[in-house]
């Protein structure tokens, strides 16, 4: 029998998430059989000096980063690269345009993938945007701020007056906001896309909402309800598959990314992509691996051992 792969699992990000975290590492530790998990806070200090040391004395053979929450974006990222330490996920770059919804959808538009209608509104402009809001996106419509994937900084808007309001507010806390146009009775999905040397994509869910949009309470909570697999007709399942694989690959994803996608009326909006999405016992990606009668200790280990034999070329 092997020995199992030495895979650190780093944290970092907001502090408010270190519960989330701690529990996705948990969940992790008990069902990948193959790894031997070390937990590394990088909010501590020494820990990352502790990271370098324990790698370059053949203590550590991988990495995963495992940090809910916004902030410090690609600084793990950016810390791995700088030292040469193998790990899951996306680079750098593309952490960057992944985590930027401004970005993202800036890459999703030149590679002609659809999106809502939305207009970009920061702190000098926002009071002489509401006449361009009701022209070009109408109402009731979201507001997002431009950073993060964790449905945090995203408003409801039914009315101009609510939209006033709420972007008042976003102004004194986000620098930049999205204003997305609401598609109402839309039916969302999400899809997990792989990619361990040949990019594919598991049969997308669907995600269950009571309210208008899901709450970072909902997710942090995991009270977020799944259809397996999503409601949806073959071929529509099909072309959301093709569209999360080409939004991985516009936005330069490594090893895995999850896109969430709307439909309406046989149209398909890409809202984001997330691309160091969570593998605690009840998100979605764990889900749809589970679906499709694979296992997350066999995913880890596709992804390992490409990233080691991508590294060794």
């Amino acid at each position: 029998m092997l020995p199992p792969i030495n895979m650190a699992v780093v944290c970092y990000g907001n502090k408010d998430q270190e519960a989330i975290n701690a529990r996705q590492f948990r969940y992790l530790v008990s069902v990948l059989k193959s790894f031997h998990l070390t937990y590394y806070d990088f909010h501590e200090p020494g820990q990352q000096e502790a990271l370098l040391h324990n790698y370059q004395r053949g203590h550590i053979d991988v990495v995963l980063k495992n940090a809910y929450g916004r902030g410090h974006e690609a600084d793990i990222e950016d810390f791995l690269e700088l030292h040469g330490i193998p790990y899951l996920g996306s680079d750098a770059r593309a952490t960057l345009l992944g985590t930027s919804k401004l970005l993202s959808k800036q890459v999703f538009a030149h590679h002609q993938l659809s999106i809502a209608p939305h207009v970009v509104v920061d702190q000098k402009t926002w009071q002489k945007e509401h006449e361009h809001i009701a022209q070009k996106i109408g109402f009731p419509c979201i507001i997002k701020d431009s950073v993060g994937t964790d449905s945090r900084g995203i408003y409801y808007a039914p009315t101009v007056e609510m939209c006033r309001t709420l972007l008042g507010n976003a102004m004194q806390k986000h620098v930049t906001v999205i204003v997305e146009q609401y598609i109402d009775d839309a039916y969302e999905t999400t899809c997990l896309v792989l990619d361990d040397g040949h990019v594919h994509a598991y049969p997308p869910l669907g995600l269950v909402k009571h309210g208008k949009i899901f709450s970072p309470d909902d997710k942090d909570n995991i009270a977020i309800k799944f259809e397996m697999p999503a409601a949806l007709p073959m071929s529509m399942q099909n072309n959301i598959k093709d569209i999360s694989m080409r939004a991985h690959q516009a936005l330069g994803c490594q090893g895995f990314s999850r896109a969430d996608i709307l439909v309406k009326n046989g149209e398909l909006y890409l809202l984001e992509v997330d691309v160091h999405p969570g593998f605690s016992q009840g998100s979605a990606a764990t889900a749809m691996v589970h679906h499709a009668g694979d296992t997350l200790d066999s995913v880890f280990l596709k992804l390992y051992h490409y990233v080691r034999a991508h590294a060794v070329c």
